[in-house]
């Protein structure tokens, strides 16, 4: 692969990452809105949240990859 296609891939990835923090940063504001019951104390802000932080660790990967 190409110096050039790495540092574009690079960049793409960075990108995702910067976008996907203010998506979990709105998560957590939903997250602290969201309204349970105490006998429903599941809140889907929070696995929605982990989900874009293990996202983030991928792409932290593939950036990785490529140096």
């Amino acid at each position: 692969m190409s110096d050039l296609m790495k540092e574009r891939l690079k960049e793409l990835y960075s990108n995702e990452i910067k976008e996907t923090k203010h998506t979990i940063s709105n998560e957590r504001l939903w997250e602290k809105g969201y309204g349970f019951t105490e006998e429903d104390e599941w809140n889907p802000h929070t696995d929605n949240i982990k989900t874009l932080e293990e996202y983030i660790e991928v792409l932290e990967g593939l950036i990785k990859d490529l140096e």
